[in-house]
């Protein structure tokens, strides 16, 4: 994947590799309870955000073919200020028969929104269906598209978009399986992780014997996990490509197979290919009869499993495909985001308890939680509507400039008219607390086309409502943009694309970006730190920073510490290394804090950076390696009897800093022999 390396994954110059404070979740947590405890107890300078938010009223997105279908819209904002949007979109028939994705933007600094036209960024050949776009700008500026085809060549594909120019499209998936809705984020390492959804076909193999069951050593063509013994079945519709037309032909190892929907003994674009390459269309196909399948859903023809959750990252280069979610239902449409303090956070939707419901787990750099559902329906206005609850789908994530963690989703309710009709609203819940819990007092209806609450079961009704769905949300200008898909009432299959900005949402956050230090501090020298400290807020600011090295030394930068919106300052910091008593030899953590009235619990995690461990080396380790042996007493004995301007002078040696090497700094020496850090 050629990405230009971002700043997170170039190596840092001696000294100044930074990390976030690594903490088990519980320790996290008790360290944001205490830093909430003293920002709330400071007086209170700025305006704390309403809740709920009010949004405007809604706005259609301009698109070159308003009349047919504009799906799954996503949205980033570029380093030159302006929203980019992508979605899929399906042309006239006259244009094209197959959906593609399509990209247009924002004029930069418009607030009004002013678009540009429409378009084509995937230009795919073989006019196969694209869909499901996800769009990200990375910590480097460059933009990254990612999409999912089916066709000949099904799997995910990217492009990316660096000053400009767009790189060509490459594939990232190659899985016999149905690849789709993809969603893209950047940790704080710069690693690139990518989240989609995955159908596993079920296990096709080649039942040698002829036996119905699946032995040990036979040839499985797709699949994995079958056990000796399993009951395989047959499906007609599994052929293989008959290169030859010879109608005596078998399967052998690396002969494509396919399913014959439609039962004509041909490959019709589209069709699944089960393994190998993909024929040209009206290529022959053949029946084996020891082709077989094992039935995992028990419904007597082969198909795909249903869908769970996949990722893979990239840093320097792509891993393999890693299974995220392993319930036997459905696991569909992930979205995933990155927080203040580190945790990569994915967010999908699952009927795993019957109707669909929203779930979410994070990753916190080691290891992934558990799968957590939002909140259950039957605490919900769904309950009054209808007795079987709504489906939640779709679901989108971000944490906004308040800190606040808000999901989006479409919500789905049974008609009471038919049990196929659900129409959809977009809903938003949102944790003021750093996603500890997410209230239901702080769910909001964000869109109010369905009528259905106003004739519940068994009531009948009409159904008039248009099904908004697909939601997908940004932070521009100081507020949250959501954009979603809507058919037109009376052209169901005219799919527009709308809109509604937030009110502004202005913050009190301050972070420390930076500590540059040395990596070792030899004994009577000085130590010196720079701490840099970004107000990220709305607000002027007067910060408190504080510093640490271990448990031997701390302080606190001059007060007040000033901070502008969007300044940066750095701060100083000079400690002389020459009195054990104050500064014992060591290894010890360096850290900085910054302390500010009102900040929301959601900013807090930046604004405490551990830089790494320093080495406060014993007196006498001439060589620096953490150890006073022999070695360094022979390094000492070559600077005996000089002082500054001596052709063996070496101020390392001069132990008391007197300015010259003699038996003072002998008997030092003598007292840290052997000691190791």
């Amino acid at each position: 994947m050629n990405i230009a390396k971002t700043p997170m994954d170039r190596k840092p110059r001696a000294g100044s590799g930074v990390s976030r404070i690594s903490l088990s979740r519980a320790n996290q947590r008790a360290v944001l309870l205490v830093l909430s405890l003293i920002v709330t107890s400071l007086p209170f300078t700025g305006q704390a955000r309403a809740s709920p938010l009010t949004w405007s009223p809604e706005t259609t997105v301009p698109t070159q073919y308003p009349d047919v279908g504009n799906l799954h819209p996503s949205a980033a904002v570029a380093p030159n200020g302006s929203i980019w949007l992508v979605f899929d979109s399906l042309p006239p028939v006259t244009v094209s028969n197959t959906p593609r994705i399509i990209m247009k933007q924002t004029l930069p600094g418009s607030p009004d929104l002013t678009w540009s036209n429409d378009v084509n960024v995937s230009m795919n050949p073989g006019a196969q269906p694209d869909t499901s776009p996800r769009i990200i700008k990375l910590a480097n500026g460059t933009m990254m598209i990612t999409w999912a085809r089916a066709g000949r060549d099904p799997g995910l594909y990217y492009r990316l978009n660096n000053g400009g120019i767009w790189s060509s499209e490459a594939r990232l998936t190659y899985s016999p399986g149905i690849d789709n809705f993809p969603s893209v984020v950047q940790d704080q390492k710069g690693t690139i992780w990518v989240v989609w959804e995955r159908r596993n076909p079920e296990s096709v193999v080649y039942d040698a014997n002829n036996n119905g069951i699946y032995d040990s050593g036979e040839p499985v063509i797709v699949g994995t996990g079958l056990v000796s013994g399993a009951v395989l079945k047959i499906d007609p519709k599994l052929k293989f490509v008959n290169a030859t037309n010879n109608p005596s032909e078998t399967w052998t190892p690396g002969k494509t197979v396919a399913y014959d929907t439609n039962s004509n003994g041909i490959y019709d674009t589209g069709e699944p290919i089960i393994a190998g390459a993909t024929p040209p269309a009206g290529t022959r196909l053949q029946s084996d009869s020891k082709v077989k399948y094992f039935d995992a859903n028990n419904d007597n023809v082969w198909d795909y499993l249903p869908a769970a959750i996949y990722y893979k990252t990239f840093h320097g280069s792509w891993s393999s495909d890693v299974q995220l979610t392993f319930d036997p239902l459905f696991n569909q449409r992930p979205d995933a985001t990155l927080t203040n303090d580190g945790r990569v956070w994915v967010v999908w939707q699952s009927n795993r308890n019957s109707q669909f419901d929203i779930f979410y787990k994070t990753f916190n750099g080691t290891a992934w939680s558990t799968d957590k559902l939002l909140f259950n329906d039957v605490s919900t206005d769904c309950a009054a509507v209808h007795p079987v609850g709504c489906d939640d789908l779709g679901p989108s994530i971000l944490q906004d400039s308040n800190g606040t963690i808000q999901i989006f989703w479409s919500r789905a309710q049974p008609s009471a008219v038919s049990s196929t009709a659900f129409p959809g609203e977009i809903f938003t819940i949102s944790s003021t607390d750093n996603g500890l819990t997410f209230p239901i007092i702080n769910m909001q209806r964000l869109t109010f086309n369905n009528q259905l609450t106003q004739c519940p079961p068994p009531v009948p009704c009409t159904v008039t409502a248009q099904a908004d769905s697909s939601p997908t949300v940004v932070k521009f200008n100081n507020r949250l943009w959501v954009f979603w898909s809507r058919p037109n009432s009376t052209v169901p299959e005219e799919i527009n694309l709308l809109y509604i900005p937030s009110e502004p949402i202005f913050t009190h956050h301050v972070a420390i970006t930076s500590i540059i230090r040395p990596d070792t501090a030899t004994w009577n020298t000085t130590i010196q730190l720079t701490i840099a400290v970004t107000n990220k807020g709305d607000f002027p600011e007067n910060a408190t920073v504080n510093w640490t090295i271990g448990t031997v030394a701390s302080g606190t930068c001059p007060i007040p510490f000033s901070l502008q919106p969007r300044e940066t300052k750095n701060c100083p910091v000079q400690l002389k290394y020459q009195n054990t008593s104050v500064l014992s030899p060591g290894r010890y953590n360096v850290t900085a804090s910054a302390i500010i009235p009102r900040e929301p619990l959601g900013n807090l995690p930046d604004s405490i950076l551990n830089s790494g461990k320093i080495a406060l080396l014993p007196p006498g380790d001439m060589d620096a390696n953490g150890d006073v042996t022999l070695l360094d007493a022979v390094i000492w004995i070559q600077s005996y009897g000089s002082s500054p301007g001596s052709s063996n002078w070496n101020p390392n040696a001069d132990l008391n800093g007197d300015g010259i090497v003699n038996f003072a700094d002998a008997v030092i020496l003598s007292r840290w022999f052997g000691t190791r850090i």
